[in-house]
């Protein structure tokens, strides 16, 4: 019965390995059969649930993101993250008071998480209408569409993006208030996002000026005033959890390639 029940976890956590691999990757659709067969193997499993709804919200399939965060917190209503996915699925949606309830819960468990904060703050100002007017509201709203950040994590270009903390500042600036959106045209990152959320090649000139509706964009202003490389820092969410064991199982493996970098620099 033990040697069952071992044999059950193993498949399970190289099921929900191979998931976070995928969805490191972007393939966010083998990430969603990964962790559904995890989650056929073991149903009690939390996190499973939780990175299969980071998935499907990547996907822009809000309703199975909710689904899933919804049964995370079921599960185990004590796990602040299972917040964390239940406000992003149902502010996805553009639930943005159920959105509010649960990005506070979550911050009750653990008050210092940066994500559910930004969360929260993006909450409270679609819910007291921040920046919807103005000259550049029109343009900035697509920033706070359901499916930005599902299309930015999907493109190569953009992707490395989301690992970058000032970036992340200055899109969540946007979508809190599109007003701003003005102010950082200047950043090429910005401008290469805007062409990914809104379909169009961002170098292309006039079609990009005509889609922004005239909003003095040109193709040399991306140019002006470049903002110097930003230090790496861990990805958004959503991103999937990983145990202890695969923890421990990759910083060993990152300390036994320094160990071999050592060694060949010795024979050079």
């Amino acid at each position: 019965r033990d040697h069952k029940h071992y044999d059950i976890m193993a498949d399970s956590s190289l099921l929900k390995a191979e998931g976070n691999a995928a969805f490191s990757a972007g393939d966010f659709k083998l990430a969603v059969e990964k962790f559904s067969a995890a989650i056929d193997v073991d149903a009690s499993n939390h996190v499973f649930f939780s990175n299969r709804s980071a998935s499907y919200a990547s996907l822009g399939d809000y309703n199975s993101a909710l689904a899933d965060a919804e049964k995370c917190v079921s599960i185990n209503p004590t796990w602040p993250k299972g917040y964390s996915r239940l406000g992003a699925a149902l502010q996805g949606l553009r639930k943005f008071a159920e959105a509010k309830d649960a990005y506070s819960k979550g911050l009750e468990l653990d008050a210092s998480n940066a994500q559910m904060a930004g969360g929260l703050k993006e909450c409270e100002a679609a819910l007291s209408g921040a920046g919807a007017g103005g000259p550049m509201g029109s343009m900035g709203s697509m920033f706070s569409s359901p499916e930005m950040w599902s299309k930015l994590a999907a493109n190569p270009k953009t992707r490395d993006y989301l690992q970058q903390q000032d970036y992340l500042e200055k899109m969540r600036a946007i979508a809190a208030d599109p007003n701003k959106l003005g102010s950082h045209m200047n950043d090429p990152r910005i401008l290469e996002s805007m062409g990914v959320v809104m379909g169009v090649n961002i170098f292309s000139g006039d079609n990009v000026k005509d889609a922004m509706g005239g909003a003095g964009f040109t193709a040399d202003s991306r140019a002006a005033a470049p903002t110097p490389p930003p230090e790496p820092t861990p990805p958004p969410e959503p991103e999937p959890e990983m145990t202890e064991e695969e923890k421990a199982a990759k910083q060993s493996k990152e300390a036994a390639l320094a160990e071999k970098e050592k060694g060949n620099a010795a024979y050079k």
